[in-house]
């Protein structure tokens, strides 16, 4: 069943994935790799070890094979440290648009400050998220016996992730615990470091109170300065510009806006506050006084775009006028003077033609001007995007210079064109196409004539055809989506099988160990219960031997006294014996010489 599973892990496409299924499939991944390589290499003994048996606990995910550290580091982002020659790659095909800092709460790496393993369900992934981000916090966060609050070490490094210093960080961490006895004491604790905190940086906070007020007030005044119409910032109808950057940035009023407020708020050391304050007053001056102004001109910009949306724009009399297509601009009367060497013409360039076209309102995309055997021609070509809206700019291009008094018609007729500097422009048409000069040479050579009612023709055509060609792909991607539905609902529920049954050797592993280690722990018991008592038995043996030496020590004195005794005895005994005998002798020796003088006497 296992290898079964690891064959359609390797086959499976997980581009199909909304992102709640994605991270809970990465997720239970992960902590079934883990727990697979913990099963395979063992438990570990340190930080080497765990992080060894992380790179060696490997699985096949769609043909690419990673090991526990890669979805650590390079697709959940967790901090540590992948291999940086696969987190670039793995990332782009597996990895997030956006990093969940609620992961780190239910990433089991099996080490005693882990969460705890559980299988999450993408259905309500978020609630559990949550729910592992409660409970583990309020598992590991404790009073140490200093009144010090004990905070976990790879909590505190990704600190920036929940708060913005260790002060918010403890009070991120309070609102976070649920309802309790612990958690109330834990929260007075941290009321009482909060408020020490708050009383030691009472200093600073006022020196900064005092400089956002002098920020303040200097804002203020340059917005007044704005407001006064000191520094520029209109450039024409619908583009505006930045006074206080070093080029003028000029856009849109979208665009102005978005970079100001970008600026006064960036939280970046290398701005000054002072370029800050600048952006800050710019921004509070498009918001307040020229919102109506860029709100209208937009409310203009929509119904001209809204007149090109039909198959033939309304903002163009002639539909049936071939014109240049790309659509293209002619600029004539550009001013030009005799170079140094005398010989030939210069004036300015199409990057200075387009940037002052673009300060006027309109949109062209390149200005190129146009040179003959003298140098410049005092001509120039204007290219606009070859779609609606580019159509719609050069329209807009033309009847400016039009209504101005500088187009086409007042070229052509001479009078105040004689003397006039200012530049004509008109919209490239056949004329134009087939004239017999640089002009017509370059228009021939890269652009086409077509009317715009051949033009919408074209794009109804297009868009036809675009449709049909979507309608074709969708209805593909319908069919892959429900072959790869049935393929994931496949995988799933042999991935949950395949969970269940890891869980289930898991489990009965846990038991069987802890069977070995109760059973270890009773014959351990059994052995010192028998040591104690043999001990105990050892000790009244030996009392009783000291018991017994002490008598037959006190014994074996009385023997010696009356051996002492009976040896004295004996001695007055022999003594005795002795002088008996030596008076038997001696009534002998009497009794022979009484017998010998009996005899003597006798005779």
């Amino acid at each position: 069943m296992c290898r079964v599973l690891k064959e359609k892990l390797s086959k499976v496409d997980l581009s199909f994935l909304n992102h709640k299924k994605k991270m809970t499939f990465w997720i239970n991944t992960y902590n079934a790799c883990v727990m697979n390589g913990f099963l395979e290499h063992g438990l570990p003994s340190s930080k080497e070890k765990l992080l060894t048996i992380l790179k060696m606990a490997t699985i096949d995910v769609g043909g690419t094979q990673l090991s526990a550290l890669d979805i650590e580091g390079s697709i959940l982002h967790s901090p540590c440290e992948p291999l940086e020659a696969l987190s670039t790659d793995v990332h782009k095909r597996y990895g997030f648009r956006c990093v969940e800092p609620n992961l780190m709460f239910v990433l089991c790496r099996g080490d005693w400050s882990s969460p705890a393993l559980r299988v999450y369900t993408a259905e309500d992934v978020v609630n559990e998220l949550i729910k592992a981000r409660s409970e583990y916090l309020e598992a590991s966060i404790g009073i140490s016996g200093r009144k010090k609050i004990v905070i976990p070490r790879f909590l505190h490094k990704r600190l920036r992730d929940f708060a913005d210093d260790e002060g918010t960080l403890v009070e991120w961490i309070c609102r976070q615990l649920p309802q309790g006895q612990r958690c109330l004491q834990l929260k007075e604790t941290a009321m009482e470091w909060l408020k020490k905190q708050s009383e030691s940086s009472l200093n600073k906070l006022i020196e900064m109170v005092m400089k956002n007020n002098k920020m303040t007030d200097y804002e203020n005044n340059l917005y007044k300065n704005l407001k006064s119409g000191k520094l520029e910032v209109r450039v024409s109808y619908r583009t505006f510009l930045c006074p206080y950057c070093p080029k003028q940035k000029v856009g849109l009023y979208i665009d102005i806006l978005q970079h100001a407020s970008g600026v006064g708020n960036s939280s970046s050391k290398k701005r000054s506050l002072t370029e800050k304050a600048c952006h800050r007053a710019l921004a509070k001056y498009l918001r307040k006084d020229l919102a109506d102004y860029a709100t209208a001109t937009v409310s203009r910009r929509s119904k001209a775009l809204a007149s090109l949306t039909g198959d033939i724009p309304l903002a163009y009399d002639d539909q049936f006028e071939k014109l240049v297509w790309p659509w293209k601009g002619i600029l004539v009367n550009i001013p030009t003077k005799m170079g140094h060497d005398g010989l030939c013409c210069t004036g300015e360039s199409g990057p200075q033609l387009k940037d002052e076209l673009i300060r006027r309102g309109f949109n062209p995309i390149r200005v190129r001007t146009v040179w003959d055997c003298f140098g410049h021609s005092g001509t120039g070509i204007v290219e606009f995007n070859r779609d609606w809206n580019g159509l719609n700019d050069a329209l807009l291009f033309k009847k400016a210079y039009q209504e101005d008094g500088h187009g086409k018609k007042d070229w052509l007729s001479g009078g105040a064109a004689a003397t006039d500097s200012s530049l004509y422009a008109w919209l490239a048409n056949a004329d134009d196409y087939y004239r017999a000069n640089y002009i017509g040479e370059y228009l021939r050579k890269m652009g086409d004539l077509k009317s715009i009612s051949r033009f919408a023709e074209e794009e109804a055509r297009k868009d036809h055809k675009l449709v049909q060609r979507l309608n074709v792909i969708s209805e593909n991607i319908q069919n892959q989506l429900r072959m790869l539905e049935e393929k994931f609902s496949k995988t799933s529920i042999a991935l949950k099988c395949e969970t269940e049954e890891k869980d289930k050797i898991l489990h009965g592993y846990n038991q069987d160990l802890t069977g070995r280690q109760q059973r270890s722990t009773d014959h351990f018991n059994r052995i010192f219960a028998d040591h104690e008592k043999q001990k105990a038995q050892l000790e009244s043996q030996m009392k009783e031997l000291q018991i017994r030496e002490s008598v037959l020590a006190k014994r074996d004195a009385e023997n010696e006294t009356q051996r002492k005794i009976v040896a004295k005895e004996l001695e007055q005994s022999a003594a005795k014996y002795s002088y008996v005998q030596l008076v038997a002798l001696e009534q002998q020796k009497t009794r022979e010489k009484v017998k010998k003088m009996a005899v003597d006497h006798k005779v």
